[in-house]
């Protein structure tokens, strides 16, 4: 029997990493309103590709990880969202009042990602849907560990994951 030592194990957590080419799945898709009541589909992507990564004396295994995608259905951004269908081969048009979400369920492609440190935030008290970073008692920003950096600007084309009807994880 070997001994596990919990610091030698990463629970559900995202190491640090530089920018790299992996391919994802959108396992789900919503419709709704943006924190400025702008409408947009939020995807809720994984990563498909078993990919090691060696971070702070631990191995940690990018497959299965989640992260998300915000595609605007109005304003000066909405470029972007036609910027996607055309790289994975949607349509071309988009119903901006009751999107097909389903549509996006499944579709597989590859992403430039990279992880970022993620900062304990609080509500910020003089603007209403806005927020401050956490400090802890001598004034330093608290940190809860790394989150992915996705931008579906970063969206490369459909996936070239050589096992995309499998899941790795």
């Amino acid at each position: 029997m070997a001994i596990i030592n919990r610091s030698s194990v990463s629970f559900n957590s995202v190491p640090p990493f530089p920018r790299r080419c992996v391919s994802a799945r959108v396992m789900a898709a919503t419709f709704g309103l943006s924190g400025k009541d702008n409408k947009q589909v939020v995807l809720d992507c994984e990563i498909m590709n078993e990919e090691k990564i060696e971070a702070e004396g631990k191995t940690y295994n990018l497959a299965g990880t989640k992260f998300r995608l915000y595609l605007p259905l109005e304003g000066d951004t909405i470029d972007k969202t036609f910027g996607f269908h055309s790289k994975v081969g949607l349509p071309d048009s988009i119903d901006d009042e009751n999107p097909d979400t389903k549509a996006y369920v499944k579709v597989d492609f590859d992403i430039l990602l990279s992880s970022r440190e993620k900062k304990a935030v609080v509500a910020d008290p003089n603007n209403k849907g806005k927020f401050i970073p956490y400090r802890d008692a001598a004034g330093n920003e608290v940190l809860q560990g790394y989150e992915i950096q996705a931008n579906v600007d970063d969206v490369l084309g459909p996936a070239t994951y050589s096992n995309a009807d499998k899941r790795p994880f």
